[in-house]
């Protein structure tokens, strides 16, 4: 650290800029419950499920995924010593906001897509320890078993289809004990719809808002574009742990005589009950695709 020679001021100019950063561009953060941070040594969280018998509710810790791995996401940052010796630190932290809105993006594609359970381009890259599969909220085992919407003949259409759809989420999650407030995230092309006035002038967003009774309504492009979610928020029976926050790290001086830096977080995803999931979503998706995610998902098995 005393080769950087910044002030403790000038490390928490750099800290707090990126934990605002990290804030803004993190959808998941914007509606999944938080917990923690661990201690810092923390690899894994316990992840105790909930079980029903009758009218009796107890912890399931014997399941094969009860210790559940953090997830370790790492954007570097390489700085020259000019930027380094910038008193008001404009460029470095410049740098630092951009690692930590990647590190934001990434997180929520690990939220929604989850790792090594669909696609590889649904895999992010930031991820540098080993891990097995981690469940996503909306990953494609999950999105495989979503109710289908068809294809309506025009955005209006669809618009409305949605509106229903997250009805009939809702009921699901209720039915299951996941009561409200709910949380809906869309992917693009549904976020579009719901945002096209319909004929009578009404955004089939502003039916929707109050349903969701103060859970927000939320768009992510890190969730497949003709893939909604509906979270219930009730219980926190989805949660993410936080291991490390968003964290700026100096690692040395390279042969170019620059300065590295990580900025980098560990967490996990929890979803606390495997039978009555708090997550019910819904899809646009034509024959062809669904052939090709049967699949990639005989393939991951």
């Amino acid at each position: 650290m005393a080769e950087l020679n910044w002030t403790d001021a000038q490390w928490q100019k750099i800290n707090d800029a990126v934990t605002e950063a990290f804030g803004k561009a993190s959808v998941a953060s914007a509606f999944v419950p938080m917990y923690g941070p661990l201690t810092g040594s923390a690899e894994v969280v316990r992840n105790e499920r909930l079980l029903e018998h009758g009218t009796t509710i107890s912890l399931d810790k014997d399941h094969k995924a009860v210790n559940l791995p953090l997830v370790n996401l790492t954007v570097k940052v390489k700085l020259s010593s000019e930027q380094i010796a910038d008193e008001t630190l404009s460029n470095a932290l410049l740098a630092f906001r951009r690692a930590a809105n990647i590190l934001a993006l990434e997180q929520d594609l690990v939220v929604l897509a989850g790792y090594a359970r669909g696609f590889p381009d649904e895999n992010s890259t930031f991820v540098t320890n080993q891990i097995g599969p981690q469940k996503g909220l909306a990953d494609l085992p999950a999105r495989f078993d979503f109710d289908l919407l068809g294809f309506p003949a025009s955005v209006d259409a669809l618009g409305q289809s949605v509106v229903g759809a997250a009805v009939r989420a809702m009921n699901t999650l209720e039915t299951a004990s996941n009561p409200a407030p709910f949380a809906c995230v869309l992917g693009n092309n549904l976020y579009e719809a719901v945002h096209n006035p319909s004929s009578s002038l009404v955004l089939p967003a502003d039916r929707v808002t109050p349903m969701l009774k103060g859970g927000p309504l939320l768009r992510s492009g890190k969730i497949d574009g003709d893939t909604g979610i509906v979270v219930s928020l009730g219980g926190n029976v989805v949660d993410i742990v936080i291991g490390v926050p968003p964290t700026v790290q100096f690692l040395q001086r390279d042969e170019d005589a620059k300065f590295l830096f990580r900025v980098y977080m560990r967490f996990a995803l929890r979803i606390r009950d495997n039978v009555r999931r708090p997550v019910a979503g819904f899809r646009v998706a034509d024959a062809a695709k669904i052939a090709l995610e049967g699949t990639q998902l005989r393939a991951l098995r």
